[in-house]
């Protein structure tokens, strides 16, 4: 059986996945599709939008926050659901540029308002498996 993209976690008063991958571009991919899935329901969000998505940082774990945030900003700003993201540039501790793929928010049931990534708790790490992160969000 394949490993899943992410599992969601329960902490007091805020959400949080853990996002699995072989490589750490997966792992940051899977973190960003399972954050738009905790918000609503991606399963039939078509990929007719594509947006670039910059972030940068002082390591991996701070990276990951960053592009998150920056995705929940394009979600604010430009009422998109994302639902594919490819990691075109990447240094793996301060820089990425990415694509990402999606449509206007339109009929999906909101599930969580995601304010924002947070620090707290915040890991990435590598396993046997591959590696693995875990994110908890702001509520």
């Amino acid at each position: 059986m394949p490993r899943p993209r992410y599992a969601s976690t329960e902490h007091t008063a805020d959400i949080g996945l853990v996002a699995y991958g072989e490589t750490l571009k997966d792992v940051f991919a899977n973190a960003a599709y399972g954050m738009f899935d905790l918000m609503v329901d991606v399963s039939h969000t078509p990929e007719t939008q594509r947006v670039d998505v910059p972030a940068e940082a002082d390591d991996t774990p701070s990276l990951l926050v960053a592009f998150l945030n920056e995705l929940l900003f394009i979600f604010e700003t430009r009422n998109l659901i994302l639902v594919r993201f490819e990691i075109v540039e990447w240094d793996e501790t301060t820089r990425l540029a990415a694509r990402a793929w999606g449509s206007a928010l339109a009929g999906q049931q909101p599930r969580e308002q995601i304010k924002a990534a947070t620090y707290h708790d915040m890991r990435v790490e590598k396993t046997a498996e591959g590696y693995e992160a875990e994110v908890l969000f702001d509520v």
